[in-house]
């Protein structure tokens, strides 16, 4: 829906003032005069965008311009205020109650559910809901009440306003220990109570209220609800199967009870009853055979609900019911493997219920399932969780589970685990149970070794006839760089035919800045930009930045190579930084790097340059500073000794930067 033109005008409103609104809607008084409506849409709009200040200066401006102002005006911007604070939703609630705006249902409404919602059961007793009287602005104020005594009072109060209570004043609020009063005194309202009214209360008055009182509540409510039940049964009402589903969530004995006298239960009555049981298994199992007995369709769910209900006899209750669920062809699905496989006390019987899925995302919970278990065996256990992973994934391939996808989450799980000898054995358990292996395991597997064992395991790829490909051989290299085996990355470079410039990318970091010439020579067979901006970057850390400008020479120059040569230079003089600079420029390869590059170039007596780059150059190019940027230009000025033009081009830099990030948070609340 397209937005209305009298909200596009307020949009543009620099400051939200009285003058500033006067004038942006100037031009619509006129049609807001014949036609009060058109400004509900407005206020709602603004009201939806939190522009609550704004709303309250065109309410004002609409009563200083003689356009009626009505509660239907009022009420977006008393929701708004009454999600924050009650007390503000209270005060504009009086405040349209002053203006001759009459509030309706809708305006006490929102102020007493927000008083509700803060527990201030106490105001709401006290707020003027007595216009107009409905029902539902009672039944909000019960609902918030937890004192009985007031609960009483309110119920009473209701009759003589004439207004009739429903189900729900009458299960709000409601506590075992008071709920026969509540009948009684519905029949002196006159109120007939039928099976709907039965069914709420016995639900609120069965509710175990916290964890706190649990054993006092929970005896109560079981008792309140046989005694709503015996009522219901004295008055000749015959309860529905709602009603006695809502009495079974008490405890298990008057689940039993209920399950005993209800109609025909059904699959939520059986259920229910045996979420009460909890604790008391045995009586769990006893429902689930009385389920099986009068014919009920036995299903995933109703055996779920049993397999948890059976947690508390340990795990073969659980494992039974798992195998009397694939003999009665009852699909099994992740929950049910998981509730089983939870109540094992030795993780080898969680792998091997595990094991038994047919559901396409146990591997990952099979991979998981025993480690968290390790962890808090001894350490030989532990260690022999893999072979046992192997074989899961063995069982998961024949149940048409990707092998690969299996294998990158035991990968996965080795790294985080850092038992990289287990991961290997298990590999080699894998390729004996005729499982793929792939090059994603091994180097999981390399990159998370020492650099001693990275390069066995390579060898021991060869031996197995896998393909040693670039991304092992980056793996190995990886490890290579912060131990400084610098020799070994030569020997690895030099007899492996896989090389790429993303493997001398890898192997550059071990050679330090005093092994910049041995750098350089490695350096030397690579072709593309990453591989050599490498290179020149360690030529750099050495100070040799003439030989960072030779090996930058004869390739394509993009902005990662700009960024390492300037860095390079950073010794060599700023001239020499203006010159690449003026380069990029001709090149097109200028970007927020390459500006940050040279400043960080720049010598402080060098700061005259600097605020022509800031005030000229990226202007023209259209880049804006960000932090790293003010950062270089605070040290340039404070080594300028405050230079005024240096310090009025960082303030405006700084301000364009913030301006970027108010815009950033209007364009995420927009969206």
């Amino acid at each position: 829906m397209a937005a209305p033109p009298e909200l596009a005008a307020l949009e543009r409103v620099p400051a939200p003032t009285a003058s500033a609104v006067a004038a942006a809607l100037e031009e619509f008084w006129p049609r807001w005069r014949r036609q009060p409506q058109m400004a509900t849409l407005v206020l709602r709009r603004l009201s939806e965008r939190r522009r609550t200040r704004l709303a309250m200066l065109v309410l004002e401006q609409m009563r200083q311009n003689e356009v009626e102002t009505n509660i239907y005006h009022w009420n977006p911007i008393i929701y708004t205020f009454s999600q924050s604070s009650w007390q503000e939703g209270f005060h504009k609630l009086t405040l349209a109650e002053a203006w001759s705006a009459l509030p309706d249902v809708k305006s006490h409404t929102s102020v007493l559910t927000a008083q509700s919602r803060a527990k201030a059961w106490q105001s709401a007793l006290l707020a003027k809901f007595q216009k107009p009287q409905e029902v539902r602005l009672h039944n909000v104020v019960l609902g918030s009440c937890t004192a009985w005594v007031h609960v009483m009072q309110l119920l009473a109060g209701m009759s003589t306003v004439a207004l009739l209570p429903d189900a729900f004043s009458y299960s709000a609020g409601t506590t075992w220990n008071f709920a026969l009063l509540l009948a009684k005194d519905a029949r002196c309202s006159a109120v007939e109570l039928d099976i709907t009214n039965f069914g709420a209360i016995i639900g609120s008055a069965c509710a175990t209220r916290n964890e706190s009182h649990r054993s006092h509540a929970s005896h109560g409510s079981w008792r309140a609800g046989l005694a709503w039940m015996d009522l219901a049964e004295r008055d000749g009402l015959r309860l529905s199967r709602p009603a006695m589903n809502a009495a079974m969530e008490g405890r298990w004995r008057a689940a039993a009870a209920f399950l005993a006298k209800s109609p025909p239960p059904n699959e939520v009555s059986f259920t229910s009853a045996m979420s009460a049981c909890q604790e008391a298994w045995e009586a769990a199992l006893d429902m689930f055979t009385k389920f099986c007995v009068v014919q009920c369709e036995l299903n995933t769910f109703v055996c779920n609900t049993a397999t948890s209900a059976l947690g508390g006899s340990g795990w073969r209750a659980p494992y039974l019911m798992l195998r009397q669920m694939q003999v009665a062809t009852v699909e099994a699905d992740s929950v049910a493997f998981s509730l089983t496989g939870g109540f094992h006390y030795d993780w080898r019987l969680s792998v091997s219920t595990f094991a038994a899925g047919q559901d396409r995302s146990l591997p990952s919970r099979c991979t998981k399932l025993p480690w968290r278990h390790a962890l808090l065996a001894e350490q030989e256990a532990a260690a022999e969780a893999w072979p046992l992973a192997a074989l899961l994934l063995a069982r998961s391939v024949s149940r048409r589970v990707g092998s690969a996808a299996a294998l990158h989450r035991v990968a996965e799980a080795e790294t985080k685990a850092s038992l990289w000898q287990r991961a290997l054995y298990a590999t080699q358990t894998m390729q004996r149970t005729n499982l793929e292996t792939s090059n994603i395991l091994y180097s999981s597997i390399i990159g998370s070794v020492d650099w001693a064992a990275g390069v066995s395991l390579m060898d021991s790829m060869r031996d197995a006839g896998l393909e040693v490909n670039s991304y092992i051989c980056s793996a190995t290299l990886k490890t290579l760089g912060p131990a400084r085996q610098w020799a070994k990355s030569l020997e690895l470079l030099k007899g492996n035919q896989a090389v790429t410039s993303f493997c001398l990318c890898a192997a550059l970091p071990a050679f330090d800045c005093s092994l910049w010439r041995r750098g350089l020579a490695v350096a030397t067979d690579a072709t593309d930009a990453a591989g050599r901006s490498s290179a020149a970057q360690i030529c750099g850390e050495g100070g040799q930045w003439r030989w960072a400008g030779r090996l930058l020479e004869g390739i394509p120059m993009d902005a990662v190579s700009f960024t390492s040569a300037l860095s390079a230079r950073a010794c060599g003089g700023w001239r020499s930084s203006l010159a690449l600079l003026k380069m990029a420029q001709e090149l097109r390869a200028l970007s927020l790097n390459v500006f940050n590059a040279f400043l960080g170039a720049l010598n402080p007596s060098a700061w005259r340059w600097a605020a022509r780059i800031l005030g000229r150059e990226m202007a023209s190019a259209r880049l804006a500073p960000d932090v790293l940027t003010l950062a270089a230009f605070d040290a340039l000025d404070s080594a300028g000794g405050g230079c005024a033009q240096l310090g009025r081009l960082e303030a405006e830099a700084v301000s364009s930067l913030r301006d970027r990030i108010a815009e950033s948070k209007r364009q995420k609340a927009a969206t």
